[in-house]
């Protein structure tokens, strides 16, 4: 049953709100991934487009798959470089060169194409990332996990780096 967040009001004594940037605090999960958006993929590319902008705000920085660092304007991911894609895009970059039907290879698409995860063990908020990912290049896909959590169960691969805690 879906239920709304009005839905607690007359539940509740005292009630208080905020607002917080969208991009950053939600991705509504309600549909198949058959479905164009609010899908599990969909809520998976928000917490990598996360995970992007945490480690670029850290001093990190990503290149694409011929070694070009990419622009700093984090976005939603697409296909261009999901390793669980079948095909691979035919310019061998990750990148879509417009043959495919999905557009062509623009900053949109480029933007797009990250892939990050980064364990809870080793920030919730982007808290301490400077000092690990500072002045670094990364290729996608990159996973950062604890020296104290179970690895290589992401959906992914293995972690790129494990980090000592």
């Amino acid at each position: 049953m879906e239920k709304f967040v009005f839905d607690v009001f007359r539940f509740a004594d005292r009630f208080c709100s905020w607002e917080v940037l969208r991009e950053d605090e939600f991705s509504a999960l309600k549909n198949a991934d058959t479905a164009a958006d609010c899908t599990p993929k969909t809520c998976r590319h928000a917490l990598y487009n996360l995970h992007y902008r945490y480690i670029l705000n850290a001093g990190g920085r990503f290149s694409d798959l011929a070694g070009s660092v990419l622009p700093e304007i984090p976005g939603n991911i697409s296909p261009a470089l999901d390793i669980t894609r079948e095909k691979p895009y035919p310019n061998g970059n990750g990148i879509s060169n417009g043959d495919e039907g999905s557009g062509s290879s623009s900053d949109e698409e480029v933007k797009k194409s990250i892939i990050v995860e980064i364990s809870p063990m080793v920030t919730y908020a982007g808290e301490g990332l400077a000092e690990l990912v500072k002045g670094n290049i990364y290729s996608s896909p990159l996973i950062i996990a604890s020296s104290k959590e179970s690895v290589g169960k992401s959906r992914i691969r293995k972690p790129s780096f494990i980090v000592d805690q």
